[in-house]
């Protein structure tokens, strides 16, 4: 657990000469996670350096027996594209407190999350958030917020500390990065009173119907493009009612429920165990009850789905800007990979691989290809990749 964002760093074993085993630091995560491989267990020195001239600075640094990862340690991966589920939280530990099921269920089927907090905090606040989010299934780093975390009961006294136009352009500004089909927030009666809760919820509401508006805080638009969610949920909103079913065993969590992971992922917030909150399953405070606020893509039938009506075709019917290229990009890599590779034998398809390579690479530097065209491509160059591949490895 790093005091700032850490530079590049690399950990060496010594015990025989100098041995890389891990490196890290490249993306500014205030924490990370390197798994030792057995082979080095019986070393006893082991030296982490910065990769550069700047200094590292630790808060915490733990080191564990042989065994599986902590459910709390960090595995974070860089995103790339967008993502499936946003969850935006006032505060850490609001997350597990009122919406700690979202991220484990859809986890348990393979969507991707992102969490966003408004308040960035004290150190053990900051570090209790990264791991309440890894217990709960998170893979991408979450978002810490820069606003203060005050105290207040009501919108009005939320304002204060939380000024209108700093905290819409910081909804706006995630919601646009990380273009989220679903969004879960607060209720708009801040769950016990809470004013910033009810301003989140607020606020989250008009970044929802705006953001697919370039005059809608411009700076974000233009760095990220404009975005239109499917959906929108509020925690324990009263109308649009839907379940949760958090009592389900997760395969993905060694047979836990979501409403067990969620007990577990606030377990991690130490500092606010003086309080009296908990997570709970029924109730005001129960993690299963949300309401569809706004849509997109229709009502519920079931309500028991945030992703109901969430189909691809759907997300792309209201986003018809959007481009997804990460398969594109992924075969580009692929096909340059093999190129380079250096096979004799890819003498008999280099030039036709080189070729499709070249049109795949003017497809994705063209703004005006369309999602069609797109996926065209990169379906002709995966399919180019793999004649290629064949020369070299004709059992394959």
């Amino acid at each position: 657990c790093w005091n700032k964002e850490p530079p590049a760093w690399t950990l060496v074993a010594l015990d025989n000469g100098e041995t890389v085993v891990a490196t890290g630091g490249k993306n500014g995560w205030l924490s990370d996670y390197a798994a030792i491989p057995g082979a080095y267990s019986a070393c006893k020195r082991f030296e982490l350096r910065s990769d550069g001239e700047e200094k590292l600075s630790i808060a915490e640094l733990s080191v564990y027996s042989a065994g599986k990862r902590p459910a709390f340690a960090p595995r974070w991966r860089e995103f790339s594209g967008r993502v499936d589920v946003m969850v935006i939280s006032a505060h850490p530990d609001d997350d597990q407190l009122y919406m700690g099921g979202v991220i484990p269920t859809y986890a348990e089927q393979g969507k991707t999350a992102m969490t966003v907090f408004m308040t960035y905090g004290a150190a053990d606040r900051r570090f209790e958030a990264l791991e309440g989010v890894c217990t709960a299934g998170g893979t991408l780093y979450p978002t810490l917020g820069l606003l203060p975390d005050k105290y207040t009961e009501s919108i009005a006294g939320a304002k204060r500390y939380w000024p209108e136009a700093k905290t819409a352009a910081y909804i706006a500004e995630q919601i646009r990065k990380y273009k989220p089909s679903v969004i879960v927030t607060h209720s708009p009666t801040g769950e016990y009173g809470h004013g910033a809760h009810m301003w989140t919820a607020k606020l989250a509401g008009e970044a929802f119907e705006r953001c697919g508006d370039a005059d809608y805080y411009p700076e974000s638009a233009e760095q990220y493009g404009v975005w239109n969610p499917a959906k929108l949920y509020l925690h324990h909103y009263g109308e649009n009612e839907l379940t949760l079913d958090t009592s389900v065993p997760l395969t993905l969590f060694g047979g836990k429920t979501a409403f067990e992971v969620a007990t577990q992922g606030y377990d991690r917030h130490v500092s606010q165990h003086v309080w009296s909150f908990k997570v709970r399953d029924t109730g005001r405070d129960s993690i299963r009850d949300f309401g569809l606020a706004a849509t997109r893509v229709g009502q519920d039938q079931a309500h028991d789905d945030m992703f109901e009506n969430v189909t691809a075709e759907a997300v792309s019917q209201i986003n018809p800007q959007y481009r997804d290229t990460e398969s594109l990009k992924l075969a580009i890599q692929s096909a340059k990979s093999v190129i380079q590779s250096g096979y004799s034998a890819l003498r008999y398809a280099s030039a036709a691989l080189q070729a499709e390579l070249s049109r795949a690479e003017a497809v994705l530097g063209n703004a005006a290809a369309t999602q069609q065209e797109i996926d065209a491509a990169a379906t002709a160059l995966y399919a180019e990749v793999r004649r290629a591949v064949s020369y070299v490895w004709p059992c394959r």
